[in-house]
């Protein structure tokens, strides 16, 4: 069996190697041919052929440099563009670092300025420190001297009360005229002080309403006074003066009466616009002071009376209202009185008599 089988095996093979004897001639034959016409394809054989083929070399390698240049150029604008570009940025450092020079010059000149501001704050803060304690030690001298003022007032008004400041009369006619023509002096003084006061109130301590009311006040008691005097000198005239009519002195204290009327209203209205408005005071200073002059005048003409008519005054003795009147207008050599010091002469005089 085996040696069948080798047997077998050996034939076959046998018979392959005369199969492939037979077919590998032409296999063979028929690669060559192939493979020629291959090489003569590629091949140019003919001299049109080579000038083709050199054609198209040439047409193939002038493609290729065109390409090559154009690359070449696209290159050479990129690497100007990126030139460019470097050169703006460059420009855009040096742009940069000049605004960083200057932004640091700026700062050092801002903090410099700090500082001197802040110099300044601390002088500014220490001269108003000083500013402060200046007010508050003119504050304290205002404090005082309204306390003092205050006492002034005090007691200017209890040592000349309106109603102290009439006297009995002594029976001397003339010592008693003397006597209530100097307290009229005093008094004018008085109110002469307080009008000019009015008139200049930086020179004043108290407030201006606080002032002219008192002085509204102080008139309305000089007009009390002064006409309970002119009472009095009538009634002490009375008997001496046989030439004047009983009817004619009731008259004329009757329209005495209804001036003092008036007089009280009118120091009532302006205590009254005072006190419902104070800071109008201030704004209408010279109304006020126009209806202080008014109340004065009219005191004035209260105190001064109707002078006597007589056919020959030259020869005439001066009657009490002559002089009272003469009295009573101002003297034109005399000065002004000026502020507190004239009212200050004035109460001394009034507390000396």
């Amino acid at each position: 069996m085996p040696i069948e089988n080798i047997m077998y095996f050996a034939l076959g093979a046998l018979a392959s190697a005369l199969m492939a004897l037979i077919i590998m001639p032409a296999v063979w034959r028929r690669a060559v041919r192939l493979t020629r016409r291959r090489i003569e394809a590629a091949t140019p054989m003919t001299l049109a052929e080579f000038r083709a083929d050199k054609d198209q070399l040439r047409s193939e390698f002038a493609l290729t440099v065109r390409r090559l240049e154009q690359q070449n150029e696209h290159l050479r604008e990129r690497l100007a563009e990126e030139m460019g570009e470097a050169d703006r940025k460059r420009t855009d450092l040096t742009s940069l670092r000049t605004e960083h020079r200057d932004s640091a010059e700026i700062i050092e000149a801002l903090e410099s300025r700090l500082e001197d501001t802040q110099q300044q704050l601390s002088v500014r803060e220490s001269e108003i420190a000083e500013l402060l304690q200046d007010l508050e030690q003119r504050a304290q001298v205002d404090a005082e001297r309204s306390e003092e003022l205050a006492q002034l007032h005090q007691i200017l008004e209890a040592d000349i009360p309106p109603e102290g400041i009439e006297r009995s009369l002594s029976g001397d006619y003339e010592h008693d005229v003397s006597r209530l023509l100097n307290e009229l002096s005093a008094l004018r003084r008085y109110i002469a002080s307080a009008e000019m006061e009015t008139d200049n109130p930086g020179t004043r301590q108290p407030p201006i309403a606080d002032s002219q009311t008192h002085d509204a006040e102080t008139a309305g008691s000089d007009l009390s006074a002064a006409a309970d005097r002119l009472d009095s000198f009538i009634e002490a005239e009375a008997p001496s003066a046989g030439d004047r009519n009983r009817d004619e002195l009731l008259a004329e204290r009757l329209g005495r009466e209804d001036i003092e009327d008036n007089l009280q209203r009118q120091i009532a209205a302006f205590e009254a616009d005072i006190a419902d408005d104070p800071h109008a005071v201030r704004q209408n200073a010279p109304e006020m002071r126009r209806r202080l002059l008014d109340i004065a005048e009219t005191v004035g003409d209260v105190v001064r009376g109707p002078a006597p008519q007589t056919n020959s005054p030259e020869n005439e003795p001066e009657s009490l209202f002559e002089r009272i009147q003469r009295f009573a207008e101002p003297d034109d050599g005399e000065g002004s009185p000026n502020g507190q010091s004239d009212r200050d002469a004035a109460a001394r005089e009034i507390r000396s008599r």
